[in-house]
């Protein structure tokens, strides 16, 4: 759009600013015919400057929690924001669009976006946007108008250059980054003037299996990260409308991670459907985040949200339980791909008795950070009391809060005795929300104390996982895990489900999530009975010794009550039994279990390179250097055409379109703000917030004090 043209009247948030403002001016301006005397006039004058005063103070009062708001347009998520700085206005998506398919324990999900360009500028558009860990992303398809461009996995620093390029040279071209195992990138180019835009990004996962029961999660909105010494400038993202290219997409500083945020009451919605197939009835089909409506077929269940559409302010959940018998023990899943086989094979080992020959150190650790503001705080609350409920005479315990800063409730852990339990609930109950995310000091008090031999120590960690750093945080557990345990549980509307899995993969426990009071107890009582069970360690699969295997991961981690045993292998032939052992809490065993029924599935291979390239990045991390298997992480990825941290999915036309000498506009579109999420991005996080709320709050009531006194003494 050029500088002079006016926003159109078919877009409701474009456009009418300046005369909504000048009828309300209108409204106040004095009748030029009413008389009034020269002291009226004088107060009235006064009044008007005493006025802007106070509107300077409420400013200074609301100013905090501004620090990612975008009040210039206030959009919804997923929104184009085009135009110039002058006459900014909003391109709204048209549809969300996100489909999975399920069978057995993989899922295929495609995530599709439309989006239009109302302007008459050529733009770029530039947005993060979550995935689920572990997604092995394999295609990308850009359709404008009657033309589709595929994308190709290429070299990270190639694709950049080739985008870049294409972009200048005026052709369409789209490039999706990994930022982080489970947050991307994506940045468009040479959108026309009225076209519509269609992203189409496909991806494959293994579905979580816990306690007889299937779940899946669907991200829809990505949870302001905070990273220790940003400052509240440069964690608060780019201007959202720019006329020069928007650098979080080509940061080279990996920790950045800028995104603008939106209330919640514009949320755009997404059209979601889960197709659960087979050909019995999966049961107890249920999500802890939405309403459902479930279609059953002949040989599939439909899922849909009810209504047909979901606010894109939290992440959706859904859980079901196989078929009475439909779930076997041991289920091997395999592809034949460029003459290789691959398998994705999973055991769910028999269940252990529960035996508690040691008493416990448990030390608690809530997140009390400003992200945490709301229904988040409750729930973590909640499960604190839970977990305090279920300590045992001779258990030791203590509480650690953390933010900005950390505090222990006790100076060392105490006995669980009747009367600290009492103080410790209380203590609980009266925290607040508020402060930055540093959870690198409450890491090392909570794993450092080990001083209490004869005690099974567990650490349990509850915290949305609001962190940039989480490479640092994960190599910190790593080397200060000692005896200890740690089990992270996930809280609030969208977690960070990457790092709170690989922190209890590091900390050598497990983890789960609650995104709504009334599961506290039901997922915090499920947690405790598996601290209760000894975990299965030393997990082996033997496979025949004439069978060539790359297995992935190599060491397979402790299992934990109702856990099964994921890997995935490449196999020079596929096997007829498997022999899988390990060390429970009655010693010793090993089980000889022949291959079920081989079963074909179309993508086990791009997961085999999947778990692949996480093992290595996991080695990585714990060695210190994240870029110690770049070169090996790099050539996986370019052979199964997967995005990685050192790869990336491009597309682009070969024909220019946009008309030389036209500019090309830059701009970033907005995420929704997580539900119930104080503030449209960091809540006080990482600055002096309450400090300026209190000075503008009094300099609010001094101002309408000083009003009403000089009104007085004026008319008197």
């Amino acid at each position: 759009m050029s500088r002079n043209t006016q926003p159109t009247a078919n877009f409701p948030y474009a456009g009418g600013s300046q005369n909504r403002w000048r009828r309300h001016l209108r409204r106040y301006q004095p009748d030029p015919g009413q008389r009034l005397s020269r002291a009226r006039l004088v107060y009235l004058r006064r009044h008007d400057a005493r006025w802007g005063w106070l509107a300077l103070c409420l400013l200074l009062f609301l100013q905090p929690d501004v620090g990612l708001a975008l009040n210039l347009n206030n959009p919804g998520a997923g929104t184009l924001l085009l135009g110039s700085q002058e006459n900014p206005f909003i391109a709204p998506a048209v549809a969300h669009e996100m489909t999975a398919t399920v069978s057995g324990p993989l899922a295929r999900v495609e995530v599709t976006q439309h989006f239009i360009n109302p302007s008459d500028e050529w733009v770029e558009g530039c947005y993060l946007f979550p995935l689920p860990d572990g997604a092995a992303v394999d295609r990308l398809l850009i359709t404008i108008g009657d033309r589709t461009i595929e994308g190709q996995i290429k070299e990270k620093q190639t694709a950049r250059r080739e985008y870049r390029q294409a972009k200048s040279e005026g052709r369409r071209a789209g490039v999706v980054e990994q930022k982080r195992a489970n947050l991307f990138s994506l940045a468009l180019a040479n959108i026309g003037p009225g076209e519509e835009v269609t992203i189409r990004l496909s991806y494959l996962e293994t579905l979580d299996y816990r306690d007889g029961e299937y779940s899946i999660r669907l991200p829809m909105t990505v949870m302001p990260r905070f990273t220790p010494g940003a400052s509240a400038v440069a964690m608060a993202g780019p201007l959202a409308v720019s006329l020069s290219p928007i650098s979080f997409v080509f940061d080279t500083e990996e920790d950045r991670l800028d995104t603008p945020y939106v209330s919640g009451l514009l949320a755009s919605t997404a059209e979601i459907e889960i197709r659960l197939l087979g050909d019995r009835w999966p049961q107890a089909i249920s999500s802890s985040s939405h309403i459902l409506t479930i279609d059953r077929r002949a040989s599939e269940v439909s899922v849909l949200v009810d209504g047909g559409y979901a606010a894109m302010d939290r992440d959706f959940e859904l859980s079901w339980r196989p078929a009475s018998g439909a779930q076997p023990d041991l289920l091997m899943l395999n592809e034949q791909w460029q003459g290789k086989h691959y398998a994705l094979l999973m055991f769910l080992p028999p269940s252990v008795a529960e035996v508690r020959a040691l008493p416990r150190e448990l030390i608690i650790v809530i997140d009390t950070s400003g992200s945490m503001h709301g229904e988040s705080i409750e729930q973590a609350r909640a499960a604190v009391d839970r977990a305090l409920q279920s300590l045992a005479p001779g258990d030791l315990f203590n509480v650690i809060q953390f933010n900005t800063d950390t505090e222990a409730l006790f100076p060392t852990a105490v006995p669980a005795d009747p009367d600290n339990v009492a103080r410790a609930r209380r203590y609980t109950q009266r925290l607040k929300a508020d402060g930055g995310t540093n959870m690198a000091p409450a890491l090392e008090l909570a794993l450092g104390a080990q001083d209490n031999p004869g005690y099974l120590r567990q650490v349990v960690f509850i915290t949305d996982g609001a962190v940039g750093n989480e490479a640092q945080l994960l190599g910190k557990i790593e080397k200060e895990l000692g005896d200890s345990r740690l089990f992270t549980v996930g809280i609030g509307p969208a977690p960070n489900s990457w790092f709170m899995k690989k922190a209890a993969r590091f900390g050598r426990g497990t983890h789960t999530y609650i995104n709504n009071v009334s599961k506290v107890g039901e997922k915090m009582a499920a947690l405790l009975s598996r601290l209760e069970k000894p975990a299965l360690k030393n997990v082996q699969v033997h496979w025949p010794a004439d069978i060539a295997v790359e297995q992935w991961p190599e060491k397979i981690p402790d299992l934990y009550a109702g856990e099964p045993m994921v890997v995935s292998a490449r196999l020079s032939r596929l096997p007829d039994r498997v022999l899988i052992s390990g060390d429970g809490g009655a010693g010793y065993w090993a089980l000889e279990k022949p291959v079920p029924l081989k079963q074909d599935a179309p993508g086990v291979a791009a997961l085999w390179a999947r778990h692949k390239i996480e093992s290595l990045q996991d080695q990585a991390i714990a060695s210190g250097d994240r870029d110690a298997a770049r070169v090996e992480i790099t050539a996986v990825a370019l052979e199964h055409g997967l995005i990685s941290r050192y790869t990336s999915l491009l597309a682009v036309e070969a024909t220019p379109v946009r008309p030389t000498g036209n500019r090309l506009a830059s701009l970033q579109i907005a995420n929704v703000r997580p539900r119930n999420l104080a503030g449209p991005g960091f809540p006080n996080t990482a600055t002096p917030a309450a400090l300026w709320r209190w000075a503008g709050l009094a300099l609010l009531l001094l101002g309408i004090t000083w009003l009403t006194l000089d009104k007085r003494r004026v008319m008197a």
